[in-house]
């Protein structure tokens, strides 16, 4: 009798055992702190996979609102506008910049300039990890405050941004502010692998302007904890194009880098133009 109790629970160990259980899925826990991601994509209207790029990197701005800071390039491999374009994006800076970065591939991307222990080059091509990335930089406290105002003058279609850089700590080396002026909500052909040529993708943060050179412009040196260093830039928008430099979907990106700690990205920020 023993014998047929001890298989009859041999049994129900494996039948619960065999049964299918819930699996979680693990999500990326970010705490509060002070730091903003800068996330510098490579891409192109002509690059199947930047379709899905694109949508990588729309999850990691809706995952972490107001903290992951976006430059789309399209420099120059499969940055070429399709039979069906009504844009061109591609832009000599953007091409500068492109050229100067080892990429393997794309959609590649550089998050806050920083290399990685786990990767080979600054410039990520496996896009399923930049999430990971951006949580890792966004745990680490930033050693300076950014911020950026902008006001626009609608007659003459001129902003005003100012930008201020504080730095929370002593940094050494050369500090360098860069700001790139983008646009988003231009609807465009996108070639995609899984649904060709999609018609109507929405574009965003493409890249369109520069207010500093590409290499960043110098404000400061071996700068102390609490020193204050302003700038302030006009640009003009250039006259609307077939729905094209509409001021209310540009942007300016800013960041801040230290040649003393390796040129990463030491905090970022975006204002609207017209804010």
């Amino acid at each position: 009798m023993k014998f047929f109790n001890y298989i009859a629970l041999l049994l129900c160990i494996v039948f619960f055992s065999c049964e299918e259980q819930p699996v979680e899925i693990p999500k990326f826990i970010v705490e509060e702190g002070n730091r903003k991601v800068m996330i510098e994509e490579f891409t192109g209207v002509s690059c199947a996979p930047c379709f899905d790029g694109a949508a990588a990197i729309e999850d990691i701005v809706k995952s972490y609102p107001g903290r992951a800071i976006v430059n789309g390039i399209h420099g120059v491999f499969q940055a070429n506008p399709t039979s069906e374009s009504k844009y061109d994006f591609r832009y000599d800076d953007a091409a500068a910049l492109e050229n100067s970065t080892f990429l393997i591939g794309k959609p590649s991307a550089l998050i806050d300039r920083v290399q990685f222990e786990d990767q080979d080059f600054l410039a990520i091509d496996d896009r399923d990890s930049w999430k990971s990335k951006v949580v890792e930089r966004l745990a680490i406290p930033s050693p300076v405050t950014l911020s950026a105002t902008s006001s626009y003058d609608e007659g003459t279609r001129t902003a005003t941004i100012s930008i201020s850089v504080q730095a929370l700590e002593d940094l050494p080396g050369i500090i360098k502010l860069f700001a790139i002026v983008n646009e988003s909500e231009l609807v465009d052909p996108q070639l995609s692998n899984s649904m060709g040529l999609v018609i109507d993708f929405t574009h965003k943060h493409v890249m369109k302007d520069m207010l500093t050179t590409i290499t960043g412009d110098i404000i400061g040196e071996d700068i102390d904890a609490g020193e204050v260093l302003p700038r302030t830039f006009t640009y003009t928008v250039p006259g609307e194009v077939n729905g094209e430099w509409i001021p209310e979907n540009m942007e300016v990106a800013c960041f801040v880098t230290a040649a003393g700690l390796n040129d990463e990205v030491l905090q970022a920020e975006a204002v609207h133009l017209t804010e």
